[in-house]
């Protein structure tokens, strides 16, 4: 996962903390003695966690459209609110590395400023009406926007990036 080309510059900053994440998530996972069950399966929920961070941050770089793009960053908000909540639970639960558990915390903290850089970067110019009316962004008048005008700006963004 560590040789994913993606488009954007904060998306490229956003992923890279991500990896970081991982490889730390990993590197206390690997400690954990193959007798600790539940410490075992708390270790699966966080390296699960963490990967479905990166796979939805790549999900996000695919896409243009604004409403997709927040739907995977709610998604990767959720994943990264698991990988807190897991290595909360490892502590619960005797891990006997306690130490290296808050280094999960400060990565966390620093993917979540590069997270709402990552958001801001978003066009919301780029949006079809969200029929649920989670993701319409504020202050764009979706009705008034053309959806052929969109994908026209789509096509000419795709081929401006080859």
């Amino acid at each position: 996962m560590k040789n994913i080309k993606l488009k954007l510059k904060e998306t490229k900053a956003i992923y890279r903390k991500g990896i970081e994440i991982k490889e730390l998530v990993e590197e206390i996972i690997d400690l954990i003695p193959e007798e600790k069950e539940m410490q075992l399966l708390i270790g699966k929920q966080l390296s699960e966690s963490a990967t479905n961070i990166l796979l939805k941050i790549m999900c996000s770089d695919v896409g243009v459209l604004y409403d997709m793009k927040m739907e995977n960053a709610v998604i990767v908000r959720y994943y990264a609110n698991c990988v807190l909540s897991a290595a909360s639970m490892l502590g619960e639960y005797e891990y006997e590395y306690k130490e290296y558990l808050p280094m999960i915390k400060e990565k966390m903290e620093e993917f979540r400023a590069l997270f709402k850089v990552w958001v801001a970067s978003f066009d919301p110019k780029l949006a079809l009406e969200d029929e649920w009316g989670l993701f319409n962004p504020p202050g764009i008048d979706l009705k008034s926007i053309d959806e052929d005008d969109i994908f026209v700006k789509l096509v000419q963004q795709d081929h401006e990036e080859e």
